[in-house]
């Protein structure tokens, strides 16, 4: 979907149609995406009960690379770069993560706790939603550019 919006065999979409906004399109598909994973997530938290803070966990890391990934469709304007730099992040933090790192995005041995997840990821979030901001203001301005 973000293909016909970034690459540049897809830009006439946003030249042809002025008023179609990706970010609602991406959006949508985003929260489908989260709702798929509180099906399981939901069984999850019956057998487990320290499983609501990984979810609340997992749905702030998923914000965090959804808006990482819409900022590098607006800079880049490349699917292979937005998809190497995704793949990098989740690399180096299974690499070093685990070792007790002082942020760990993704992959920790550790129990999530609440004050984790005021102190590491919803920082982590809030740069998703500022990263998703950026990336609109920029395919925004790419649009405008072009008329």
């Amino acid at each position: 979907m973000m293909r016909n919006f970034v690459e540049v065999q897809g830009k006439e979409v946003l030249y042809v149609n002025r008023y179609k906004n990706s970010v609602w399109d991406a959006t949508l598909i985003f929260g489908l995406y989260c709702l798929m994973i509180s099906l399981p997530y939901a069984v999850y938290m019956l057998l487990f009960p320290g499983m609501k803070l990984e979810f609340i966990k997992m749905l702030m890391i998923c914000f965090f690379f959804f808006g990482l990934t819409f900022f590098l469709a607006g800079l880049t304007g490349s699917m292979p770069a937005m998809i190497l730099v995704n793949l990098f992040l989740v690399l180096i933090n299974f690499l070093v993560g685990s070792y007790n790192s002082k942020f760990p995005i993704y992959y920790s041995l550790e129990v999530v706790t609440t004050s984790a997840l005021l102190t590491h990821y919803l920082p982590l979030a809030a740069l998703g939603g500022v990263f998703l901001l950026l990336g609109k203001l920029l395919i925004k301005r790419q649009a405008l550019k072009r008329l």
